[in-house]
C-alpha cells in the first residue's frame, strides 16, 4: 500500500518508467522485507531498524545511501501512522535511531565524483551522431538533466531574449509543484539551432534520426555488405544451383550466382 502511495504521489502510473527515488524506495523496502518480513508490525522498533540497517552495510552500500534508505523506512512508518495503521508512540521511537555519522567506519564514505575531462568527451565525438552529440554538449553546457533534454521540444523554447528558456513538463521536483527552467546562452542556442527546423511538438533530439544517421555513417555502400563482399543469392537460386551446378563446376561447392552491387 505504501508504495502505491508513493507511486500515486508522483503521477506515475503502474506501467510508467520508475524514477531514481522510486528505485531507492523499493530497494530500502525489499531490504527491510528480506531481514524483518516475517515480524509483525508492531513489533518492529529501533533494534528491528538497526538490522535492516546492518543489512545495508553489508551488501557495501555507502553512509550516505544507508542513511537516505533508512529515512525511507522510516517514512514507510509515519505514512502508517497518518493513515491509522500503526501507532505514533513506534514512529517516535524509530525516529530516535540517529543516522551514521562520518565517525562510524562501518560504511564505506562515497568517493567524491569530479568534473570529467573535456578531452575525454570531445574523444568520442566522431564516434557518436549529431543528435546524441548535440544531447552531450547541452549537459555540458547547461547542467541540466539527459531525461530533462530529451523531451525538449520547440514549443517549449522562449526564445524572446539573449538567453533563451526552456521550461519541461516533467521533471525531478514536479510533483512538488517546483518549477524547472534551463537556461540557454548563445553557445547552447548554437547547439540547438539545426534542430529546430520541424514540427514544434516534436522532440529536438529524435532517437530515429540518431540511428539512421549512424548507419548512414558507418555502413558499407550496398546495403549493408562489406566492399568485395558477394551478395546472397534468394533461397530459390540457392536451391537451383545446388541441384543444377553449371557445366565444369566441382559437384562439392556449387556455384552460385552474384548479384551486381548497385
Amino acid at each position: 500500500d505504501y508504495w502505491r502511495h508513493e507511486r500515486a504521489r508522483r503521477g506515475l502510473a503502474e506501467e510508467s518508467r520508475l524514477t531514481s527515488h522510486l528505485q531507492n524506495i523499493r530497494s530500502a523496502l525489499r531490504t527491510c522485507r528480506s531481514v524483518a518480513g516475517r515480524e509483525r508490525v508492531n513489533d518492529f522498533g529501533p533494534a528491528m531498524l538497526k538490522a535492516v540497517r546492518a543489512a545495508m552495510i553489508e551488501r557495501d552500500n555507502t553512509r550516505r545511501t544507508i542513511n537516505r534508505h533508512t529515512a525511507m523506512v522510516v517514512a514507510m512508518f509515519a505514512w502508517a501512522v497518518e493513515e491509522e495503521r500503526g501507532g505514533p508512540e513506534q514512529l517516535v521511537a524509530l525516529r530516535a535511531v540517529r543516522p551514521l555519522g562520518r565517525s562510524d567506519k562501518a560504511a564505506r564514505e562515497e568517493r567524491r565524483v569530479t568534473p570529467v575531462d573535456r578531452a575525454r568527451v570531445d574523444a568520442i565525438r566522431p564516434h557518436v551522431a549529431p543528435q546524441v552529440w548535440g544531447l552531450i554538449e547541452l549537459q555540458w553546457l547547461t547542467g541540466a538533466r539527459m531525461g530533462e533534454l530529451v523531451t525538449m521540444r520547440p514549443i517549449d523554447l522562449e526564445t524572446t531574449g539573449a538567453v533563451w528558456q526552456n521550461r519541461p513538463a516533467q521533471h525531478k521536483g514536479s510533483h512538488r509543484g517546483h518549477d524547472r527552467v534551463i537556461a540557454l546562452g548563445p553557445r547552447s542556442q548554437q547547439v540547438v539551432c539545426p534542430f529546430l527546423s520541424r514540427e514544434v511538438t516534436a522532440p529536438l533530439f529524435r532517437p530515429r534520426e540518431a540511428v539512421n544517421a549512424r548507419k548512414a555513417v558507418h555502413s558499407p555502400p550496398g546495403g549493408g555488405r562489406r566492399l568485395g563482399q558477394p551478395t546472397a543469392p534468394p533461397e530459390s537460386a540457392r536451391r537451383v544451383g545446388a541441384a543444377y551446378p553449371p557445366t565444369g563446376a566441382a559437384t562439392s561447392q556449387p556455384s552460385m550466382p552474384n548479384k551486381t552491387a548497385t
